[in-house]
């Protein structure tokens, strides 16, 4: 898992962004999954020796259903992604089938052969899983979305084009967000500076316009500061205490890495200014010293680090 990767997972991890994110994508905004009836659920599946956990998945049990909700983040196109999504969500449904047949056995609960048989009752249900799979990455999603788009199917027409298989995946795009206001949290402001991370000038033009980036919570800033820096300096340091809670002033952070840039910038061309005077300077005296004969042509030539006949060819351009 990459950086980024993980940087988001744990930012999205926070109960109150985890249902919004789903609120927002699926539900246009209205508060389908509460924060307070989300628990934890990092079970790690194993498949064969080797244990693998989604990148972030909760329980949502509102009283009436339980379900299971995962996100898995990609900052790169995984070409596999359709059939990974799939894979999860059957290593999901194989944990609770597993956990099931287990109880159900030490119970006794099994009566007919066919419920021994398989290890469960013909009225016990799995809990339905649903993931999304969120994409933030600078480049456009050029890969499937579904499984079917995986694979090599015949042309229009075929006999058998109706009866393969598909499992659709839900892809979200950063990028492809076209209302924000869906959002109820600061993910509003996460996600529209993320779709700025390539044109630092527009990414400028939003932060300074919208008041909001001037009172941004720390796990926003810090985390906006790793994805939109790669020297992960913004928002280090510009907050400021209100009475209710701690904020950052992302503009003020933006202001002054960009007048750190310049101030580098300048002083990196002072340094080579310098350097290249000296260097100059440093010839001229050499072919001074060898035309006044105090110096050898050969000495000259040698304390200037150069052949002696780059050294002669030189200081003959330099008369002309």
């Amino acid at each position: 898992m990459g950086k980024y990767d993980n940087v988001i997972n744990r930012y999205l991890s926070d109960a109150r962004r985890f249902a919004d994110l789903f609120n927002g994508l699926w539900f246009q905004g209205k508060e389908m999954i509460r924060p307070e009836d989300l628990q934890e659920g990092s079970e790690r599946y194993t498949e064969g020796n080797r244990p693998r956990f989604r990148d972030v998945k909760k329980r949502f049990a509102d009283g009436r259903t339980l379900r299971i909700l995962a996100l898995e983040n990609q900052n790169l196109t995984d070409y596999t992604m359709p059939l990974r999504c799939m894979d999860y969500d059957v290593q999901e449904y194989r944990r609770q089938l597993t956990v099931l047949c287990g109880k159900n056995r030490s119970r006794g609960n099994l009566v007919t052969p066919a419920e021994r048989l398989c290890g469960i009752r013909k009225t016990d249900r799995l809990a339905p899983v649903y993931t999304i799979c969120l994409y933030h990455g600078e480049a456009g999603w050029d890969g499937p979305r579904s499984l079917r788009d995986m694979l090599e199917l015949p042309a229009e027409g075929d006999a058998f084009s109706g009866y393969v298989a598909d499992y659709p995946m839900h892809l979200c795009c950063v990028s492809e967000i076209q209302d924000m206001s869906v959002f109820r949290t600061e993910l509003r402001e996460f996600f529209s500076a993320l779709r700025c991370r390539r044109d630092k000038k527009k990414l400028r033009e939003l932060i300074t316009r919208d008041e909001a980036y001037r009172h941004l919570d720390r796990d926003t800033a810090e985390t906006l500061g790793v994805l939109l820096d790669a020297s992960g300096n913004l928002c280090r340091s510009f907050h400021f205490q209100t009475e209710e809670k701690e904020e950052y002033d992302m503009c003020q952070a933006l202001e002054e890495l960009e007048a750190e840039a310049v101030e580098a910038g300048m002083k990196i061309g002072i340094e080579k200014g310098m350097k290249t005077g000296m260097e100059r300077g440093t010839f001229q005296t050499l072919c001074a010293l060898a035309r006044d004969g105090l110096l050898s042509w050969e000495e000259a030539a040698k304390r200037s680090g150069m052949p002696e006949k780059e050294f002669l060819l030189r200081m003959e351009n330099a008369r002309q």
